[in-house]
């Protein structure tokens, strides 16, 4: 018995580009201003943007940043075009040199926040303090990693005198001569 199959076309069933007609059995077609209409007598613009939108979230805060970046570039044009062309070019001097000063301020604070955690490595210290001891410039740094140095040294020993108190150290065996091996073993048994 013979079996008989149709080709099978995916594309059949995949929804038509924009301005794309499917052999018009979408139930759609362009007007006269190049808008889909719907053959049924309604319009494609009509539909709810909330029916489109159904399945998706949309975080609020991302679009009233937008908003808020838009106004301000309308806002800047606005002001550029009622300039003169010498007010123009003075403002947009002054706007490069802020952006400038901007850009070199962000390249000093890596450099500093660099300069720092190599100051703390050099002395021993965990890099985590680089935003405490960070200064203007790596000679302030440098004094306050100092200082800072100074006080964790003194708590860190503090801390450690703490936990050691009351507890006194073993009484030595009063064992000596013998080979290195054999002290540790005794010092060892003593324990024990």
């Amino acid at each position: 018995m013979k079996e008989h199959t149709l080709p099978f076309n995916l594309q059949f069933f995949a929804e038509p580009a924009d301005g794309v007609s499917d052999a018009g059995d979408t139930g759609k077609e362009l007007d006269a201003a190049g808008e889909k209409t719907d053959t049924k007598g309604t319009d494609a613009g009509d539909a709810d943007p909330a029916e489109k939108d159904a399945g998706k979230t949309v975080d609020p805060a991302p679009v009233e940043n937008k908003k808020e970046d838009i106004e301000a570039l309308v806002q800047e044009a606005v002001k550029k075009a009622t300039m003169s062309p010498e007010e123009k070019a003075e403002y947009e001097k002054k706007e490069k040199e802020k952006a400038l000063l901007e850009r070199e301020d962000a390249i000093s604070l890596r450099e500093r926040r660099a300069d720092a955690k190599e100051i703390l490595a050099d002395n021993g210290l965990p890099v985590e303090f680089r935003d405490m001891v960070m200064g203007k410039d790596k000679e302030e740094t440098q004094a306050n990693v100092k200082t800072f140095k100074e006080k964790f040294d003194a708590a860190v020993q503090a801390q450690v005198e703490v936990r050691l108190k009351g507890k006194t150290p073993a009484a030595s065996t009063g064992y000596t001569g013998g080979t290195e091996k054999e002290t540790l073993l005794a010092q060892v048994e003593s324990y024990l």
